[in-house]
């Protein structure tokens, strides 16, 4: 490690555009965690949402996010990541910005909620893939898995002020400010990385049209769909917990005051963090197989749901919905490896690419999974419950239904990582190169 702290520290000019890039990128991630999941029933209390329009902010960032990543992919390649985070960053700039301003209750203001919403999943979605593409260019492949995993621990931590630090400024300011104050931190980090990248050379925009070949080429491999579909199971159940319904369950039923509901939130989001940070590393103590951590994350996923299940139909103590809520955590951690398997089953050329389709495929389920849990949970409770001004309290029914049903994707999921090939970081499609992934 200390050869790799000496290049990086060679790299001074890099070190700091990188600094502000993934603390940019953290400040997407604040956005997506704390909206609709941490003002879920503020948005109840002040606006008289039900369930269904507030999960619908979510999926409108998501929505978005998601689909752009196949569009952002090609643009990195093309142009490099610097720029597009550079036209990316003004979109991000004015959604986190706007949304605590347009803040109402009327149906004027829930349209402009949801645009600004919309405006800082285009945003948001510039950051990701433009990032991975730049600490190739300014630092290597060898140095990629270490910063990959560091950009990751990052951008989550974002995530993380969003659960229990936010609820705990909650207590002695209104909520709505300290999103307008959290904007204007966005704001400034962009001005910071703008200021900071005229101090490094952009790589040369490539002469190539604009084209989704490479997304075609990766859609004809079945173990993209294989791979599609297990990073979007896994990734789902732990995202809509981390940002959607997951503290709102906790208050629902557990009956955990909103602290020690955020503070659950707060440590599933630190494990996940720490997941991913040492993902890569250990794939390298594995030599780099990336199968056995891919069908432990999948039976974690499965055991979770079926925990959650039984701790709800049997009315089983809080600790349990919190371990279930870790475990998910936890099994999310296995990202990384998914990414560089997808990677290695298609060509190399095709990287960025193979990352955006990954990561389209996760936030694309997040965004459905979203709206059908709102719309589930709404269907057990009585019409005009929500033009009461306060916060609805969902059925224990709503929530077994809910987990019994996601057993059938997480069982799939683990049945197919069974029958993944291993790679060893290697490309093995053929025709490919199979250079060592580091």
């Amino acid at each position: 490690m200390s050869s790799f702290f000496t290049d990086i520290w060679n790299r001074k000019a890099a070190l700091f555009v990188f600094i502000p890039m993934i603390f940019f990128y953290a400040s997407s991630y604040f956005q997506r965690t704390v909206i609709p999941g941490t003002v879920f029933n503020d948005l109840q209390v002040d606006y008289a949402l039900s369930g269904t329009m507030i999960a619908g902010m979510g999926s409108a960032y998501i929505c978005v996010y998601a689909f752009c990543q196949l569009i952002i992919g090609i643009l990195a390649d093309k142009y490099g990541g610097i720029r597009v985070i550079t036209w990316a960053g003004i979109i991000l700039c004015i959604g986190a910005l706007g949304f605590p301003l347009v803040c109402g209750n009327t149906i004027y203001h829930l349209i402009l909620m949801y645009f600004m919403r919309v405006l800082c999943g285009i945003g948001s979605s510039g950051m990701f893939l433009s990032i991975l593409r730049e600490i190739d260019h300014l630092f290597g492949r060898k140095n990629f898995s270490v910063l990959f995993g560091i950009m990751y621990f990052v951008g989550y931590g974002g995530g993380m002020c969003g659960t229990l630090p936010f609820a705990m400024l909650k207590t002695h300011y209104h909520w709505n400010h300290i999103l307008i104050a959290a904007g204007l931190i966005t704001v400034v980090l962009y001005l910071l990385f703008l200021f900071m990248k005229r101090n490094v050379e952009q790589v040369p925009i490539r002469p190539v049209p604009f084209s989704f070949r490479p997304i075609l080429y990766l859609l004809k491999n079945p173990y993209s769909w294989l791979l599609m579909f297990n990073c979007s199971v896994g990734f789902s159940c732990y995202f809509v917990i981390q940002t959607v319904f997951g503290m709102k369950f906790l208050l629902d039923f557990a009956n955990l005051s909103e602290r020690a509901a955020s503070a659950t939130i707060f440590a599933l989001t630190l494990i996940s963090m720490t997941a991913l940070l040492t993902g890569g590393i250990l794939t390298r103590l594995m030599k780099n197989r990336r199968k056995p951590l891919i069908v432990v994350s999948c039976s974690i996923t499965l055991f979770s749901s079926i925990l959650m299940l039984v701790s709800i139909l049997f009315r089983l103590p809080p600790l349990c919905f919190a371990a279930a809520y870790c475990l998910f955590a936890l099994a999310s951690g296995t990202s990384i490896t998914l990414t560089m398997l997808i990677q290695e089953l298609n060509s190399k050329d095709s990287m960025t690419q193979a990352a955006g389709l990954l990561n389209m495929s996760g936030y694309m389920t997040v965004a459905i999974f979203s709206i059908l849990i709102g719309l589930l949970l709404d269907s057990f409770v009585e019409p005009g419950t929500f033009a009461g001004g306060k916060a609805v309290i969902y059925p224990a029914k709503a929530y077994a239904t809910l987990f019994g049903l996601l057993l059938i994707p997480t069982t799939a999921s683990f049945l197919i990582a069974c029958f993944l090939p291993e790679t060893k970081g290697h490309y093995v499609r053929k025709g490919y190169s199979s250079a060592n992934v580091q």
